[in-house]
């Protein structure tokens, strides 16, 4: 499921699945360019940790680029990072997923830039 909802695009963004990291799962947020040229600008992880009582998962961007456009310097927030948009209508999608296997699970996105 958290696999599945990663193929998608939004706009000139895409999310694709890059690998398994134990129990941690590798996801790029990477612009479309002309022809089949891509720049990942993002990489993301999905901790999914089952419980007896149920399961929960989390979601923290660990790697960023940088708009070159701005020179070095580090965005202020997640909200200035490329793709951003693109991560949370994956979160969404995500989350409409797990609703609809589940309708009776608690499903709450906050996400996480690691400094």
């Amino acid at each position: 499921m958290v696999v599945d909802a990663a193929e998608r695009s939004v706009g000139g963004w895409g999310i694709e699945y890059l690998g398994p990291d134990g129990t941690r799962l590798w996801f790029g947020v990477h612009r479309r360019g002309l022809g089949r040229k891509r720049e990942t600008v993002m990489r993301f992880l999905v901790i999914a940790d089952t419980r007896l009582d149920g399961a929960q998962a989390r979601s923290q961007i660990e790697q960023y680029v940088r708009n070159p456009a701005s020179g070095t310097v580090t965005p202020i927030g997640p909200r200035q990072l490329r793709g951003y948009p693109a991560y949370l209508e994956y979160l969404r999608a995500l989350r409409t997923a797990v609703l609809a296997a589940d309708p009776g699970a608690r499903v709450t996105i906050v996400p996480e830039v690691r400094p």
